[in-house]
């Protein structure tokens, strides 16, 4: 099972474990963002200090409905404390946690301020 909290702002967010190559790791806050169908982004500075190489572009679509060319590559997510890899994302914003990640699992959130979240296998 995977934990987090609700910021003060109403953000959901977990701690997510990334590993690297030669065992390197970071741990970065990720929102949850159920309207992103990919699974993970970060900022380029994470994925170049992990050591994870950059596939083709991908064509995005924002929240606000605009189009986008971004950065996507392969990574590792320690994931219900087992290694995924998955398609990541460079954004230059805070990590998001999409639908990709999510699939497969039940997510709850005691939505407000420091309420607690959990995402565990769907049964």
């Amino acid at each position: 099972m995977i934990t987090g909290k609700v910021s003060s702002e109403l953000r959901p967010q977990v701690l997510l474990t990334l590993a690297g190559g030669g065992g390197n790791e970071v741990e970065i806050l990720a929102e949850i963002d159920t309207a992103f169908t990919g699974y993970l982004s970060i900022p380029r500075r994470q994925f170049d200090q992990l050591g994870w190489s950059l596939g083709a572009d991908d064509n995005v679509m924002l929240g606000d409905g605009s189009e986008a060319v971004v950065s996507k590559g392969r990574g590792i997510v320690m994931w219900m404390e087992q290694p995924r890899i998955v398609d990541v994302h460079c954004f230059e914003v805070q990590p998001l946690l999409g639908r990709g990640m999510l699939h497969g699992c039940t997510l709850a959130i005691d939505f407000r301020t420091g309420g607690d979240i959990s995402i565990r296998p769907s049964v």
